[in-house]
């Protein structure tokens, strides 16, 4: 077990010792390169957060999936119960996509939706009330391009021995990431396989109000051989159940942000060239705020969305401002104005960024003309800036 702050222990239990210790880049390219020959798989997980991250929700199911080249988002099968920490407000439901389009049954209400393959994020929070950065059990590892290239060329990775992870020994090994979070390196706890050098579990380690956390993926019963036929992914309406509209104006919130209908806090920040910006001097317009990182690519993916709807809606009643954080530097200037960004980009961040309980960047907060919070989402996806747009629409439209 590793101390990640004085006092607390977070992440695992202590992993057995071993003789020699394995040369570390040469294990993660057998891990890269057995993950990258997966083409299908399925297994048993369970998510849940620990320490600072406990209030996270608590995920246990089944995941199926198979990589497609060609088809818009991996298919896949995910049947699931979430509930809160504490085993409340519990919900099963199942997700199924094909490749092109995707439904989502709530087997506690009677009630399904249906969405688009690369819309399984706001088709959840319509149907469950949540929102996700990624599929829920998702090992997002098993279908990407180059699984452990950012482990291979992290800042640094220690070893801490081999522990059983469902009855499968693995070798544990700490990454700290390159790029700083609010702490220091981003860091996570990698589980591979010692026979099939598979991951088998993760713990991304988090920092929240000074607390160190951890939110944990755990794996059982992986195959890497699963059975799959047409009717595997197949898109059927279930009998009886009651169809929920997906709109893509559905409030969509991470229970870890400041909640649906709170008032903004306060905060003053400057620009790099020291212009002076105070929220509640921007009271009567609606205010997009986006929380980034220079190092993070797919902040300058949300930074060039916001642009674009910057121009279509930027003026006196809708206001746009970038907020850096984690960027640890002494001089703000330092840092690199992403190419055609022309909104405000506010500096030196980080104590605002705890105000709004930023876990993960990029996150958006869209808050009204009065000042209380529209919209919360940690994450970027292809489907955002509908919500985005559709929130500030109907904010211009209340007005009127």
């Amino acid at each position: 077990m590793r101390v990640l702050c004085a006092g607390l222990l977070i992440g695992a239990g202590a992993a057995s010792a071993v003789g020699q210790e394995p040369d570390l880049i040469e294990l993660l390219t057998k891990v890269d390169n057995a993950t990258k020959a997966v083409k299908r798989f399925s297994y048993d997980a369970v998510s849940y957060g620990e320490g600072s991250a406990a209030n996270r929700l608590h995920v246990r199911g089944s995941f199926l999936a198979v990589q497609w080249p060609d088809a818009a988002a991996h298919p896949c099968r995910i049947t699931a119960r979430i509930s809160a920490a504490d085993g409340s407000n519990a919900r099963d439901f199942t997700l199924v996509r094909d490749g092109r389009s995707l439904i989502v049954t709530n087997r506690t209400t009677h009630q399904f939706t249906l969405g688009g393959a690369s819309e399984a994020g706001p088709v959840l929070a319509a149907q469950l009330q949540v929102s996700f950065q990624n599929l829920p059990l998702n090992m997002r590892e098993f279908t990407h391009a180059t699984p452990f290239s950012d482990e291979l060329h992290s800042a640094s990775r220690e070893y801490e021995g081999i522990k059983k992870v469902a009855g499968v020994p693995c070798h544990v090994v700490l990454v700290a990431y390159r790029g700083a979070g609010r702490s220091g390196p981003q860091r996570a706890r990698w589980y591979f396989g010692v026979d099939d050098f598979l991951p088998h579990r993760v713990d991304r380690l988090s920092f929240f109000n000074g607390r160190p956390g951890a939110t944990v993926l755990e794996l059982s019963n992986l195959n890497t051989q699963p059975e799959i036929d047409y009717r595997t992914f197949a898109i059927t309406r279930p009998r009886g159940y009651k169809r929920i509209a997906f709109q893509s104006s559905a409030v969509v919130f991470d229970p870890d942000l400041i909640p649906i209908g709170s008032l903004a806090p306060d905060f003053t920040l400057r620009t790099a060239d020291g212009k002076r910006v105070k929220l509640a001097d921007l009271r009567g317009s609606i205010v997009v705020l986006d929380f980034w990182a220079s190092w993070h690519k797919p902040c300058q993916q949300s930074l060039a969305e916001l642009e674009a709807l910057h121009k279509k809606y930027g003026g006196e009643k809708v206001r746009f401002l970038g907020i850096n954080a984690w960027d640890q530097v002494q001089n703000p200037a330092d840092i690199s104005r992403p190419k055609g960004i022309t909104f405000d980009l506010l500096m030196s961040g980080d104590s605002v960024a705890r105000q709004y309980r930023i876990n993960g960047v990029p996150t958006t907060y869209v808050i009204g003309a009065d000042g209380l919070i529209l919209l919360a989402e940690e994450g970027f996806d292809p489907t955002r800036a509908g919500r985005i747009a559709a929130t500030i629409d109907e904010e211009l439209a209340a007005a009127e």
